[in-house]
This record gives C-alpha cells, sequence and structure tokens, in this order.
C-alpha cells in the first residue's frame, strides 16, 4: 500500500522500503486512486501518456484502493438503497493477490476460485521469479514487473487499467456512469 498510489497514477515504481520510509511506517487503510482515460500520465500535463490505454477521454475516475476486508466492510457501511441494504463487495472490481489462499479467508468470497467470478483477480510478480503455482487455478491477470527496466512500468500499469476498464464493463458496468 506505501507505493500504491505512484505506481498506479503516474505509472512509477518506488521500492516499498523507500516508499514505507516516507510514510513514516504508516500505512493507509484506504488510499484514493484519480486515473484519467484509462491509465497513468492519460490527459495530464507531463509524463509519459497513457500508451494506448482504454478510453482516453480525460474523464477523471477515481478508485478506492483499500487494504483489507475489514476496510472494505467499514466503506460500505449500512446504507439503504430502494429499500435494500447496499453490500460494499457489489463496488470491489479487484482484489490483488500474492498467490495465498489464506489471505481471503474474511473476504465475502473465501474460496479463490469463487472470489475471482466476481472480482477481477490481479496477481503481480517479479518477471523473474516464478509463478506461484496457486494461481495457475485461478481466474487472475498476471501483471510482471521487471526490476531492471523501470521504463516498463507505465505499460505494465495502462494494461492493468485497460484489462480492469474490460472486467469493468463486462461483469459490472452499473459501476461506470
Amino acid at each position: 500500500m506505501f507505493n500504491i498510489k505512484q505506481y498506479l497514477e503516474e505509472g512509477i515504481f518506488v521500492p516499498p522500503e523507500e516508499a514505507r520510509a516516507r510514510a513514516r511506517g504508516v500505512a493507509d487503510l484506504v488510499v484514493s486512486i484519480t486515473t484519467r482515460g484509462g491509465g497513468p500520465g492519460a490527459g495530464g500535463g507531463g509524463g509519459g501518456g497513457s500508451s494506448g490505454a482504454a478510453g482516453g477521454t480525460g474523464i477523471g475516475r477515481r478508485i478506492l484502493v483499500v487494504d483489507n476486508a475489514e476496510a472494505v466492510n467499514r466503506l460500505g457501511g449500512n446504507s439503504m438503497a430502494a429499500g435494500l441494504a447496499q453490500d460494499p463487495w457489489n463496488r470491489v472490481v479487484a482484489v490483488f493477490t500474492t498467490g495465498q489462499a489464506w489471505q481471503f479467508k474474511t473476504y465475502k468470497w473465501s474460496e479463490p476460485r469463487e472470489l475471482f467470478k466476481n472480482v477481477m483477480g490481479v496477481y503481480v510478480r517479479w518477471h523473474n521469479e516464478p509463478q506461484n503455482p496457486n494461481v495457475r487455478e485461478w481466474n487472475v491477470t498476471e501483471l510482471q514487473v521487471d526490476r531492471t527496466k523501470r521504463h516498463t512500468d507505465k505499460q505494465v500499469v495502462a494494461f492493468l487499467w485497460r484489462s480492469l476498464e474490460t472486467w469493468t464493463q463486462r461483469r459490472k458496468p452499473h459501476l461506470i456512469s
């Protein structure tokens, strides 16, 4: 969570240790990300462009990155819409996984196969490290980050935004208005 905002908004990878030191070791439970036209730098002044990101309209979209299931539940509250309680999990579009099934034990869908039927799964790994064998059985999008080729970070992030946009349009179009 320490480095997620700069990575997703600008496509700039900051080593977690460095980002943690900047934040004085205190991580936010919720981080607000603003994206324009589907990718890092799209529609902004300086910086690389969206590199083919979906949309390209320049319309800002606010996305909340939440650290854990408890924070998701806190965001939902008990608001009433049309007489029905809103489930905050209906607004979750993606879950990042380390490949460990135990990380989902407090989620609405604690079984990974069921979870990734309801949200887009994202698995991030270093390009030169082996894939966690668990994710082969799950419906996840894999992102490979190269430790030595920082110039590819924006492409990886743009791919993530395009994938997320496509998934959301197909599976949860009511969240895109």
